[in-house]
């Protein structure tokens, strides 16, 4: 209360600037556990994952009204394709291109059309779950890494141009901006570092890891299920 009774008392020269933050919320079925979440930045798609094979996609758009901003969702698509948790999503921001993988293996290339989004192309390689997709800077290859150390980098019309076994548990991947680099993100907590055509570079230096203790490190995030490791690249 004596901090509401204080901003009352600012006169308005004491108030510089005010900046609102405005959110919706967008509701998933019953008792679905969310797994992934990805924003399209180019086009203001947002694609949710999750348990039951959920996989929603959202466009939000924010148009001006009087009083303030709206905030609409023209776009609210429920996707059919997978059975299993909805693990991975990534988005390919050059060609308006939805990839998605599920607990089972499963991998979905989802395209857009009159707003609307369609399967086009599925694969399940039936051996590993994949802990990570990525389409490089120009939208014409895709990265995807599986739990086992497999490795695959394909077209985006779906022809593989190679394919790597890395001997060990990948967590996640992740290209270089220029699309020359790939980098894995290992079970061990090491960071592999490959040329675009699969060749080893080397191994990063993680100093972030000098000042605690690899197996604390990695005792609480890569053995759960629930949570999710990421490499971002700037």
């Amino acid at each position: 209360m004596q901090l509401l009774n204080s901003a009352v008392n600012y006169t308005e020269k004491s108030i510089n600037g005010c900046a609102l933050l405005l959110t919706r919320k967008v509701k998933v079925p019953g008792n679905t556990v969310l797994s992934c979440v990805e924003w399209n930045l180019n086009t203001n798609f947002l694609a949710s994952g999750g348990s039951g094979g959920l996989l929603k996609v959202i466009k939000l758009t924010q148009e001006d009204a009087k009083g303030g901003s709206v905030m609409n969702m023209p776009v609210n698509q429920a996707l059919e394709g997978h059975s299993g948790t909805v693990l991975c999503a990534a988005w390919n921001e050059m060609h308006q291109k939805l990839t998605t993988s599920d607990s089972n293996g499963l991998i979905i290339v989802w395209s857009l059309h009159n707003e609307t989004w369609y399967e086009e192309m599925i694969n399940n390689r039936n051996k590993s779950v994949v802990v990570g997709m990525a389409w490089n800077h120009d939208g014409r290859k895709i990265a995807i890494a599986y739990q086992d150390g497999q490795v695959i980098v394909g077209t985006m019309d779906g022809n593989r141009i190679w394919n790597k076994d890395l001997s060990g548990n990948i967590a996640t991947c992740e290209w270089s901006p220029d699309g020359n680099l790939l980098l894995f993100g290992m079970g061990d907590g090491e960071v592999h570092t490959y040329d675009s055509q699969g060749n080893f570079v080397q191994n990063l230096h993680m100093v972030a890891l000098e000042s605690v203790e690899l197996e604390t490190a990695l005792a609480s995030s890569f053995n759960s299920p629930s949570v999710s490791i990421h490499l971002l690249i700037y």
